[in-house]
């Protein structure tokens, strides 16, 4: 069996992308979080009280990216930034009680997107899948240039 052209794999990883994209934005939506924000969600939950650039760092993306999303989030009410009670300069971000209640029920719901998503593969390809996108992750992180992120 001849090796599957490249531009093939970039066609049907965006098509697959777009779908999972679509599915995870209607899910979110019925929490009033957008994607993005439930990364920040559950990295609040694991250790409230973080800095945006605690948090940048910990997700991969830029302070400015933090900051917007923290803005919107602070705006839809599921996060409050407040500054440091020791360093006036730092802000920190905390959850809202509304915030802290959807962490869970969107764990799940991710969940249940990615079982359905791999419903027809076996364990094994599951563990393949993984570790070839993870693969393919780490090559595309390691080139000079990389696209510029979405908005948070």
């Amino acid at each position: 069996m001849p090796s599957p052209d490249p531009a093939d794999f970039v066609l049907s990883f965006v098509k697959t992308f777009k779908a999972l994209q679509d599915t995870l934005t209607r899910t979110l939506a019925a929490y009033g979080v957008h994607p993005g924000q439930n990364m920040m969600l559950s990295a609040l939950a694991d250790r409230d009280g973080r800095t945006p650039g605690e948090l940048s760092e910990q997700l991969g993306i830029t302070g400015p990216t933090v900051v917007k999303a923290a803005q919107r989030m602070e705006a839809a009410g599921l996060v409050a930034r407040r500054r440091d009670d020791k360093d006036g300069r730092l802000v920190r971000i905390y959850l809202t009680p509304r915030g802290r209640s959807v962490v869970r029920p969107i764990e799940d719901d991710i969940r249940a997107i990615g079982e359905r998503a791999t419903a027809s593969l076996t364990p094994q390809q599951r563990c393949t899948l993984l570790a070839a996108l993870d693969t393919v992750f780490r090559t595309l992180q390691a080139e000079p240039h990389g696209d510029p992120e979405p908005d948070g």
